[in-house]
């Protein structure tokens, strides 16, 4: 399962070094031993368009599409986070 459009204004507030992060430590990262997980492309395009490339690789397409869209997900859920985080106060 792959797309090169995961788009959120809400990704914008994620630094490159955070998909990386998050991933891990949801354990949806590409695993070598195991042949599964989320791969990024087109990280370029975090933070000034709130836009990255996922491909998620499993043993079977409903594998591939349960871990896209649990990694979808949780990038959104976290990005929200970081979003209210960052917010100064008013």
């Amino acid at each position: 399962m792959a797309t090169d459009h995961l788009e959120s204004e809400e990704l914008r507030a994620l630094a490159i070094d955070d998909l990386f992060d998050i991933v891990a430590r949801h354990g949806l990262h590409f695993d070598q031993s195991r042949q599964t997980g989320v791969v990024f492309h087109m990280i370029s395009s975090l933070t000034e368009h709130g836009r990255i490339g996922v491909t998620a690789v499993g043993q079977s397409p409903e594998e591939a599409m349960r871990i896209y869209q649990e990694a979808s997900r949780v990038l959104l859920a976290e990005a929200a986070i970081a979003r209210e985080e960052s917010k100064l106060p008013g």
